[in-house]
Formats: structure tokens, sequence, C-alpha cells
């Protein structure tokens, strides 16, 4: 009798996970392999975002770059089109690159955040949306080609719960 109590705190505790995936599900899922890397600057990769942290606390800063394929008009404003590849990489200060995230995004967007754990590490947060979906992604990096998914929750987004009014931030 005691092992059904044990049991049901068992089978309770798994259904409270914060992930649909298993950590370390497959990194892999995030890389579309006939999306060629691509370095953020380089011609037709020109919407750059940066940031430097010390993401696997060895005492370097390593840069993160998200980029997109996405053209921009003659006073620099990107032109949003049916969809764009997205690419996130980690970038050691030697220049060896590891990429976290290749994929085209059809009427998407893809952004990305440092968050710190309880534990103190930094891990990465990506949040890939497109009219019909929400899939958010945290990774941790570990120094070159060393990637965790820890965890990776995707939702279908209801077309009748769309909030309108104003524009959202």
């Amino acid at each position: 009798m005691r092992e059904t109590p044990l049991l049901l705190i068992a089978l309770l505790l798994a259904g409270c996970r914060m992930s649909d995936m298993q950590p370390d599900a497959s990194i892999g899922a995030l890389i579309d392999t006939s999306i060629a890397g691509a370095e953020g600057g380089q011609p037709g990769w020109t919407y750059q975002q940066r940031v430097s942290v010390d993401f696997d606390s060895d005492g370097e800063l390593e840069t993160a770059v998200l980029t997109s394929d996405v053209t921009f008009n003659a006073r620099g404003v990107p032109l949003w089109e049916d969809g764009h590849r997205w690419q996130v990489y980690v970038e050691e200060p030697t220049g060896e690159r590891t990429y976290v995230y290749r994929q085209f995004l059809p009427n998407g967007s893809l952004t990305a955040d440092v968050v710190r754990r309880e534990s103190g590490s930094r891990t990465m947060l990506l949040e890939a949306r497109t009219p019909h979906a929400v899939r958010i992604f945290e990774v941790r990096y570990s120094g070159p080609g060393r990637l965790v998914l820890l965890n990776a929750i995707e939702r279908p987004i209801e077309g009748a719960g769309t909030f309108v009014g104003s524009p959202r931030p």
C-alpha cells in the first residue's frame, strides 16, 4: 500500500515539468542542415543583434549573435516578407563558432535573451514565433561544440485567442 502514494507523487511531479522535451532531447532539432551557417554582417545577413557574456564560466566573454537574411530599404528599415532564415551562434574570442539555431520561420520572428539560472549560470532563451505557433528553447553553451537543450515548449496559437488593439511592444 505504501507504493501507491509514492507512485502517485512521482506521476504528479512528472506532470509538472516545465518542458515538453527531455533535457538535451535534441539540440539538433534546432539546426536545419539545409541552411548554410552564416556570419552576422556578411552579405545577405546584415540584420543582427549581439551580446557578449561569459556563458561557459571560463572567465572570457563569448559573443552570441542572432542574424537573419532580411533585406533593408534605403532608409535601413527591415523589409519583413513572407518568411526569413534565422540563425543564432556563439563565437569564442578565438573566432570559433558554435551554431545554436538555424531555421526558416514563415511569417515569423526570432528573439533571444540571456537568462541567469538559480545556479548562477547563464543560458540563452530563444523564442521562435509564427502566426500559428510559439516555440521557446532554453540552451546552455558550455564551450565550442557543447550545447545542451535544457527546456523546450511548443504551443499552437489560437486564431480567435490573439490579443488585438495597440501594437505589441
